[in-house]
């Protein structure tokens, strides 16, 4: 009886958090529901996932909800003349534009196999998005652009407990000079401010009075400076555990198969570490496919990942996980037309 009790507050759990998840993303996307769907695209941000994962063999839910709510906005009136593809290169006016948007993203996993089904210390990840667009090239058969973007943004767990240790369990500080500690993953307090700054191009070809495909690349840098916007900023034992920098290479395909825009996307990513310890491997790679089955933004997704943890004070872990689930992308087609 009490398994089962258990086990029925777990499934209530997980439905609550696929409604918060459905609101806030609902909420977030609002604003322009009664424009085209085109204005509503959010290029080369992150999507919301929820799924089923296992985490180095052990079951667990988790849920990225990146809802990314647009402040400033030019794209759409920029671009409007050249919806209409009848010129071999863009015309004069309609090649630049802003976006500036704010996501209050947030990251939890709930351990399934462990007593209650706990949720452990989630990321708190709000960050402000800065995006300029360039329309490189447009004909009868492709659309070109390019992105520049700057994101600054924090991760902390809300957590108020000493983030290193020593084996007696006493706390370790930039100044203890103790060389032997752990990380505290229950309630010790992890947080950094960073910048993070990036190139994406896209190509998107038509065919049939329709975008066909469209293939992305990207290269971010992050640099997570010490005692950076204050003291929330990381400091120095945690850098050097953590490490300031990261670079980041993306690539996907984005597919259509059918006149009712149905696609598929493939993507992968690698990140190299710079400047933290051995105590993981400083690349991390993912591979993901997402199949959505109508003209939506939801759809369904089988993951891999392998590096350094990416859940706040789980940093100091190597992790091999898969993932599968639904999600919620705002980086659709935008539609070019022919005349």
């Amino acid at each position: 009886m009490k398994v089962a009790r258990v086990r029925g507050l777990m499934w209530l759990q997980i439905a609550g958090v696929l409604g918060t998840m459905c609101l806030v993303v609902l909420g977030g996307a609002s604003p322009a529901q009664a424009q085209e769907h085109e204005n509503l695209s959010l290029p080369f941000l992150e999507p919301t996932d929820v799924g089923m994962t296992s985490l180095n063999g052990a079951a667990v839910f988790e849920a990225s909800i990146q809802p990314h709510l647009v402040i400033v906005d030019n794209l759409a009136a920029r671009w409007t003349k050249c919806k209409v593809l009848t010129v071999t290169k863009a015309p004069e006016g309609c090649g630049v534009a802003f976006r500036m948007s704010g996501t209050p993203g947030v990251i939890l996993r709930m351990f399934l196999t462990e007593p209650s089904s706990p949720v452990r210390t989630p990321s708190y990840m709000p960050r402000v998005n800065f995006q300029w667009f360039f329309l490189k090239s447009i004909d009868e058969t492709h659309a070109s652009i390019v992105s520049l973007q700057t994101t600054v943004g924090h991760h902390s767990n809300g957590q108020d407990g000493c983030l290193m240790t020593d084996p007696s369990g006493q706390c370790v500080d930039d100044g203890s000079n103790v060389p032997d500690y752990s990380v505290n993953r229950i309630n010790g307090s992890f947080s950094t401010n960073y910048i993070r700054v990036g190139a994406w191009y896209r190509r998107t070809t038509l065919a049939e009075n329709r975008e066909d495909k469209a293939v992305s690349l990207g290269l971010t840098y992050e640099a997570n400076p010490v005692h950076f916007m204050g003291g929330a900023g990381i400091h120095g034992l945690l850098a050097e555990e953590y490490g300031r920098n990261r670079v980041t290479v993306s690539g996907n395909i984005n597919q259509i198969l059918n006149d009712r825009g149905r696609h598929v996307e493939v993507q992968g990513t690698a990140q190299a570490i710079i400047g933290a310890n051995s105590r993981v491997p400083p690349v991390s790679f993912s591979a993901q496919i997402s199949f959505f089955p109508g003209n939506s933004d939801w759809g369904v997704f089988a993951n891999y990942f392998r590096g350094q943890d990416y859940y706040n004070a789980g940093f100091a872990d190597l992790v091999s996980k898969g993932t599968i689930g639904a999600t919620y992308t705002y980086d659709g087609f935008f539609l070019w037309r022919r005349k």
